[in-house]
């Protein structure tokens, strides 16, 4: 019979190398990983310094005890601290944690995607390939740790598949590979479609959230044939709606800012990272914020990020005749609710779904609530049995 203390204590090892390579492109960007949680260590267990020793050997990515300092030292230590608050943890023999950490296997390994201008994407399936799959189409710049939640939860039973930002993410773009491409809203729907293709998707429902709801929407419009349904979640559609929140506004004014040049974009970076850390949770703020790390990979999230903001879906609309829910909550301050409202109705098979209550980001933890009505919605129109009513 299984130790059930020793299971927790090896599901807690995960979780917390999961914490760790999350934090990977900040140490990629030079800030020191540190936790400040210790323990009092029973007799025969595991301290502080030497699980972070241990853990440092598995993953390769250095973490420490210290005090952190300086901007993002803070939002590791939050992210490390909370993975090292499990109770089991304490417990646990060297011995054994060295055996954990060995077995754990908490990171999807990427596929390589290569789109139609040979761009390397990286890819990820989760779930049976010969379910239903759902198409996860997050916002811009933003890495796939961000939707790992939903992942898990719909792969139960359906096959779940996703990828990261051209030039953003994957194999490094030059600057002037990046410079002769173009990244509109149509690119990173061709990117979409190969990702389709990569897996060999014949249709899929795409779950599009944020700044990918157009994406997702534009793609249902051009290829009906591939997209049985879609979801837009908190929908960001600046380039199409009349009502707006005075965050939109602003973003997207400073991110066509920013795409006009790479010196714009230096000269905005620094002051727009401060008031976004400012107004993030700590358990994703270090997951947001990947696309401001450097100077150059800031000004092209404002190149691939203003292309949706400023994208009019108008054309689009009335082409989408799949069935769609579109989900937003009354007091969403960053994406206006109206925005959703509006989109809704002009698509014919729209359903509205409007929450009492939830911030932006909430969308990417998917409680109970969010769940039911996605599932429900896919039982509906992209059944796993097939029978689609």
């Amino acid at each position: 019979m299984s130790n059930p203390s020793a299971v927790t204590g090896r599901r807690a090892l995960v979780e917390l190398v999961t914490a760790v390579r999350s934090l990977e492109p900040l140490h990629a960007a030079g800030v020191v990983l540190k936790a400040t949680r210790r323990w009092p260590t029973p007799p025969g267990g595991l301290t502080t310094p030497r699980l972070l020793r241990l853990l440092s050997e598995h993953t390769g990515v250095p973490v420490e005890i210290g005090v952190p300092g300086g901007r993002f030292e803070p939002l590791a230590a939050a992210v490390l601290d909370g993975a090292l608050a499990h109770p089991d943890l304490p417990g646990m023999s060297e011995a054994a944690a060295s055996r954990a950490l060995t077995d754990a296997t908490p990171v999807r390994l990427a596929d390589t995607i290569v789109t139609g201008e040979g761009l390397r994407l990286p890819g990820y399936s989760q779930g049976d390939d010969s379910r239903p799959t759902v198409v996860i189409v997050t916002a811009c710049g933003m890495p796939v740790q961000l939707t790992a939640d939903w992942s898990r939860e719909l792969s139960g039973d359906r096959r779940v598949v996703t990828w990261e930002t051209r030039t953003l993410f994957g194999e490094p773009v030059s600057r002037r590979r990046f410079d002769e491409l173009a990244h509109g809203v149509a690119e990173q729907v061709a990117d979409l479609m190969a990702v389709l293709d990569h897996y060999e998707v014949s249709s899929a429902h795409l779950m599009g959230m944020c700044g990918g709801a157009v994406i997702a929407a534009m793609a249902a419009a051009g290829h009906p044939d591939r997209i049985g349904s879609l979801s837009l979640w908190h929908g960001d559609f600046s380039g199409t709606v009349s009502t707006t929140t005075r965050h939109q506004g602003d973003l997207r004014a400073l991110l066509n800012m920013a795409a006009a040049g790479r010196d714009d974009a230096s000269a905005i970076q620094d002051s727009l990272l401060s008031t976004t850390l400012t107004t993030l949770p700590v358990d994703v703020a270090h997951l947001v914020i990947q696309p401001y790390l450097s100077k150059e990979a800031f000004y092209r999230y404002s190149v691939l990020t203003g292309a949706t903001m400023n994208t009019d879906l108008g054309p689009w609309l009335p082409r989408i005749g799949q069935p769609c829910l579109v989900v937003t909550s009354t007091d969403d301050s960053t994406a206006h609710p109206a925005g959703s409202r509006q989109i809704a109705d002009r698509i014919e098979r729209a359903r509205l779904h409007v929450a009492d209550h939830g911030d932006h980001l909430s969308v990417f933890r998917p409680h109970r609530g969010l769940r039911s009505l996605l599932t429900d919605f896919l039982d509906r129109h992209h059944p796993v049995d097939g029978l689609q009513e």
